[in-house]
């Protein structure tokens, strides 16, 4: 069952009314122990075996991002799998139940570069509003840089919003779409005018593609994974590299208009086995709340392994919340 921990308003100030709320904030702790301790974990959907080249199957196979939830249906995307090998946007219920394959990326003219129509191999999530999926292909499109895409939640109406050009409009996006108003913003971790990506926005009936940045490795960064999230009018993201340090990656902002890039802070030199004080090559999205923003990275740190970290959106305050212990002994490690 869904565990939501709202917000305690805590109202007098003499130690016995501080003792009474302390008592109910721990029975309220204890009670959510009680609860995660009873749930099971459930294996909901188990995507087909695949074989060949590209790796085919009936259903998606990979799944790389997180689904997207709408009432008792998860939305989502393969990497690869599917009756062509370049990836499935699927639908299933919370409890396993109709599974659908909403579309099947048509098959590249050559392998891994090619062109098609729809574009292949998507990489993030799904984007929903009002019962439309919006999301990106890393692959194909008939540039084949990839594609900006739409398609219903029962799989109808599937429209390809933009296929990328590499020099014009970024190439190859790894990261999802955001969505403010009538228009789409995300990022292409190639391309652009130098090669090294940039940050697009899209209106969603596909007309007023711009590109915002093109990012040049220097200061700025390079090839931002993880899209970019807005508070206000500002966007905010990340580049896997680029920098002034080393090339091991920046926080940055810059309006919804494409105007005042910033490079809010820039992640430092690895030293003796890839340590820092900081953190560096993110791959993944920020959080924004209020005026600070979170973040990780997949390196980096006084153990080499990566970081959580927070920062105000107007680049002071970078704080680590987080870094993950060398070797085995910390179970939050990924291995790769």
């Amino acid at each position: 069952m869904p565990l939501a921990l709202g917000r305690l308003s805590i109202i007098g100030n003499n130690e016995s009314d501080m003792k009474n709320w302390r008592m109910v904030l721990i029975a309220g702790l204890l009670m959510c122990s009680l609860r995660i301790q009873g749930q099971t974990y459930s294996n909901l959907y188990a995507f087909s075996v695949y074989g060949g080249f590209p790796p085919a199957n009936k259903d998606g196979a990979t799944p790389y991002s997180v689904p997207v939830l709408s009432s008792n249906i998860l939305y989502g995307t393969s990497w690869e799998g599917g009756a062509n090998g370049e990836g499935t946007i699927f639908s299933v219920h919370t409890d396993g139940t109709g599974f659908t394959n909403l579309h099947t990326f048509s098959a590249l003219s050559s392998y891994p570069t090619g062109t098609n129509a729809d574009g292949a191999q998507p990489y993030d999530g799904l984007l929903l509003s009002s019962n439309v999926l919006y999301g990106t292909a890393f692959a194909g499109g008939t540039n084949g840089w990839g594609t900006v895409f739409r398609i219903g939640i029962d799989g109808t109406g599937f429209t390809v919003l933009r296929s990328l050009n590499e020099l014009n409009d970024g190439a190859q996006p790894r990261g999802g779409l955001i969505l403010s108003s009538n228009t789409l913003f995300g990022t292409a971790t190639m391309g652009g005018s130098i090669g090294f990506g940039t940050v697009f926005r899209i209106n969603i009936d596909g007309t007023g593609f711009t590109n915002l940045h093109s990012f040049t490795a220097e200061g700025d960064g390079a090839e931002p994974q993880g899209g970019v999230v807005m508070s206000g009018t500002n966007l905010y993201g990340m580049t896997l590299g680029g920098g002034t340090n080393g090339g091991n990656g920046v926080i940055f902002t810059l309006t919804a208009a494409g105007s005042n890039f910033t490079a809010l802070y820039t992640f430092s030199k690895y030293g003796t086995k890839g340590t820092n004080a900081n953190g560096g090559s993110p791959y993944a999205a920020l959080t924004v709340s209020s005026n600070s923003l979170y973040g990780v990275t997949d390196k980096g740190g006084t153990n080499g392994n990566g970081t959580v970290f927070t920062i105000g959106t107007d680049g002071s305050n970078f704080r680590l919340l987080h870094t993950f212990a060398h070797g085995a002994t910390d179970p939050n490690i990924s291995y790769y």
